[in-house]
């Protein structure tokens, strides 16, 4: 079974998602790597507003607001 893993932000949120993907965070965005190295994606947080600048392969994250989270679904890595 794929294990997940939690990101803190400095901005007080948290990127749950596999445990193979890496975040990179400035002051105000994220950016979402998989564990090939392709962006999945990039989030601007600005004021209370979460934005979703970019998302690839069709993602649907889920933001969960009384925990300050975005989930990540997980997309297997292909054989």
């Amino acid at each position: 079974m794929d294990k997940m893993k939690t990101f803190d932000l400095k901005n007080g949120w948290k990127i749950k998602m596999y445990e193979k993907n890496e975040v990179f965070f400035n002051e105000e965005k994220v950016a979402v790597v998989d564990y090939d190295n392709d962006l999945q994606a990039i989030i601007r947080f600005k004021d209370r507003e979460v934005d979703f600048l970019y998302t690839s392969y069709s993602l649907n994250p889920k933001i969960v607001f009384n925990e300050n989270t975005i989930v990540f679904p997980h997309i297997p890595e292909e054989d």
